[in-house]
């Protein structure tokens, strides 16, 4: 468990490293503690294969992909870690694909305001990337705010900064007059190790 612990602590530093940010994990979690942060996130780990009528979720009537158990577990964790380390959360945007929105409230959030400028069909749109960087870039209130999209969206607003996310993952990012500033990527499953390392 430890060697786990300590290679994802590694593998995150080496992403801070690589992007040259001087903003190092512990200082985002200070600055997401502080509010005033947009976090913008893959939906957790969702199958591709669409479920059967057994296998639906509650509530996907449509039988679209949903979460994995590892998502929905995972999902679960990163917002027990949030609320636990004293990260509030004041909105959150969803895509109104079933697993973006499934994605929140096993958060623990509840469900979220769909937005259809989020759904993964809106990567190739101005009006998707716009709203989007708009959201990033601006400050609202004294809480973060929680978008939960698909990857190829956050790959078209964000361009390298926010390419190949890994499900679950989340770009943090700071508003501010000149536009959104990434401060760096977490990993869904980071979350509670590096938030425990914090108290």
């Amino acid at each position: 468990m430890i060697r786990i612990a300590a290679f994802a602590l590694s593998a995150l530093m080496l992403f801070f490293a690589q992007a040259g940010r001087a903003v190092e994990p512990e200082k985002i979690v200070e600055k997401l503690q502080n509010g005033g942060l947009v976090i913008v996130m893959r939906h957790a780990n969702a199958p591709r294969d669409l479920p059967s009528e057994e296998e639906g979720a509650r509530r996907n009537f449509a039988l679209e992909r949903q979460l994995s158990e590892s998502g929905q577990l995972a999902a679960t964790d990163m917002g027990l870690s949030w609320r636990s380390a004293g990260i509030h959360i004041s909105a959150i945007y969803s895509s109104p694909a079933f697993r973006a929105e499934q994605t929140s409230r096993h958060a623990g959030y509840g469900t979220p305001q769909l937005v259809v400028e989020l759904d993964s069909g809106s990567a190739n749109t101005p009006e998707g990337k716009e709203w989007l960087r708009f959201q990033a870039g601006r400050r609202v209130g004294l809480g973060n705010r929680l978008i939960i999209t698909h990857a190829g969206n956050i790959s078209a607003a964000f361009g390298d900064e926010g390419r190949a996310m890994a499900d679950g993952e989340a770009l943090i990012i700071e508003p501010g007059p000149e536009g959104p500033t990434v401060l760096g990527r977490i990993g869904i499953n980071s979350w509670p190790d590096l938030l425990l390392r914090q108290r």
